[in-house]
């Protein structure tokens, strides 16, 4: 998937951030010889839980950018569907002789006429008629897709 959601982009780069904060918050508590006399021996204590904190914030920033990248697939894979409703016919485009080779063939092989290849306005997209059923085919890749 080419594109990135642009707030999930935001939130896992946050994440990032957080996480490198931890680790140099962390670290600068652990060199510090301020901290060793305020804290003692607890500031080895309190380093790693900032570093600890550091991975947690970033794992939850992580964790909710995947959320919304799997929201944002859900939505674009509905439109596809709502789309297959709007498929504009364009019969006077010529269709691909390699491509109905490709559909001829795919639907030969399941034992299965094929009565009628329209495209569409969109490329490599067409209407199929295979036994009386009306499929909406996507040619070009290895094998048809099914929209």
């Amino acid at each position: 998937m080419g594109e990135e959601n642009t707030v999930g982009g935001i939130v896992k780069r946050s994440g990032l951030v957080l996480m490198l904060f931890g680790f140099i918050l962390g670290f600068v508590i652990w060199i510090m010889p301020e901290f060793t006399y305020e804290l003692g021996a607890f500031k080895w204590i309190i380093g790693t839980l900032m570093m600890i904190g550091g991975i947690f914030a970033a794992l939850m920033c992580y964790g909710l950018a995947e959320g919304l990248r799997l929201l944002e697939s859900i939505r674009n894979q509905n439109r596809t569907e709502e789309a297959q409703d709007e498929v504009q016919l364009a019969p006077t485009l010529p269709i691909q002789k390699e491509d109905q080779a490709e559909i001829n063939q795919y639907f030969h092989e399941r034992n299965k006429s094929v009565d009628s290849i329209t495209p569409t306005e969109q490329e490599d997209v067409y209407v199929v008629y295979v036994d009386g059923v009306q499929h909406i085919v996507e040619t070009g890749g290895f094998t048809l897709k099914f929209l």
